[in-house]
């Protein structure tokens, strides 16, 4: 504490709280170029929306096996990684797209938990995991949990779209 020879203790402490008030009123006045214009702050409320509701349609277009509508979500730089296989691009998104499937009774059934979305400006990171179901008819159920990091980017139309992702399986676990 800020104490001068002539003047008691109790003025002292008035005036380091003065001084004190001062300092603080004075930063929070300053422009903070991270926290934006009010305008922009809602903005990113809306952009987390709209990423929520992207991972959303995607998994409802997965389970519809809709590839069209799950290319929607990558951005036309996506550039993705998943252990032991190439890097995945938009490229891979275009085969998938013109290759046929069939039916397959066994394929996953996908569950998404989304931890985080940090949105700043035109970029956003998104902190997932995903859960992956497997049935092999009724005598055996197969399970794993995969970590997800996405980078998504705001579009010129607007719309945000993964752009980079990292993913993180665990091993398949027998659960029937």
């Amino acid at each position: 504490m800020f104490i001068h020879p002539k003047w008691s203790a109790p003025t002292s402490r008035i005036l380091t709280a003065l001084t004190t008030a001062i300092v603080v009123g004075s930063c929070s006045s300053i422009a903070n170029p991270r926290a934006g214009t009010p305008s922009q702050r809602v903005d990113t409320l809306g952009a987390e929306q709209q990423i929520r509701n992207s991972l959303s349609a995607w998994l409802s277009a997965y389970d519809r096996q809709d590839y069209v509508a799950m290319s929607k979500v990558w951005a036309p730089d996506i550039l993705g990684w998943y252990p032991e296989l190439p890097p995945f691009t938009i490229d891979d998104v275009r085969r998938g797209l013109s290759r046929q499937r069939a039916q397959d009774p066994t394929r996953a059934h996908i569950d998404l938990t989304i931890d985080e979305v940090l949105v700043q400006g035109d970029m956003a990171v998104v902190r997932d995991i995903w859960y992956y179901t497997r049935r092999f008819g009724t005598d055996s159920t197969i399970k794993r949990r995969m970590w997800g990091y996405e980078v998504w980017r705001k579009q010129p139309d607007g719309a945000w779209r993964i752009s980079r992702y990292l993913s993180a399986p665990e091993k398949w676990v027998r659960i029937q």
